[in-house]
């Protein structure tokens, strides 16, 4: 086993003596990490920083002045920032957006709280979903076949489609980011 691979376990198999100050324990120290050009990019939990540390990928910038880890070798300083050794900058990471999922609450937020099928305006809890092309039929649950309407309106459409039913959308959904 390598001598690296003997400190990672080493630091994973702490001793209860975990970060101390005084009688305290904090095993929920958060550590700030900085790309290779020093800007801010995440925080991460102290034990993957060591971790990270012992292996080579980040280098320490600033540790605690009064918390040390207590390992079974001795004690080493707490981190508190540390950043990437080579070659990660923050504009070069690209993080893809959240999508926000099709849900009754996102689909009352696009929709305003107004019915698609008569306009009127209608209370979170009085609002239901409706399925343009009816779930019997195939239709899924997405952005774009997904509508907030009233009760009354719900049950008059039925599982038949807008066409079908002789009623009109109130204008055409949108996909939400």
């Amino acid at each position: 086993m390598k001598n690296g691979s003997k400190l990672i376990i080493l630091v994973l198999n702490l001793m209860l003596l975990s970060c101390m100050e005084g009688d305290v324990f904090y095993t929920k120290q958060s550590v700030k990490v900085l790309s290779t050009g020093y800007e801010p990019m995440y925080t991460t939990t102290w034990q993957d920083a060591i971790k990270d540390v012992c292996t080579g990928r980040f280098e320490i910038v600033e540790n605690h002045p009064k918390l040390v880890i207590g390992t079974v070798s001795g004690h080493l300083p707490m981190p508190v920032v540390v950043r990437f050794r080579r070659g990660v900058f923050l504009r070069a990471i690209k993080v893809p957006p959240k999508l926000r999922k099709p849900n009754r609450k996102n689909i009352f937020e696009r929709d305003e709280g107004i019915c698609q099928y008569c306009s009127r305006k209608v209370t979170y809890g009085k609002s239901t979903i409706d399925h343009i092309l009816p779930k019997s039929r195939g239709g899924k649950d997405t952005w774009m076949n997904l509508v907030l309407c009233c009760a009354p309106c719900n049950s008059k459409k039925g599982s038949k489609t807008p066409r079908e039913a002789s009623m009109s959308l109130l204008r055409i959904p949108r996909e939400m980011h």
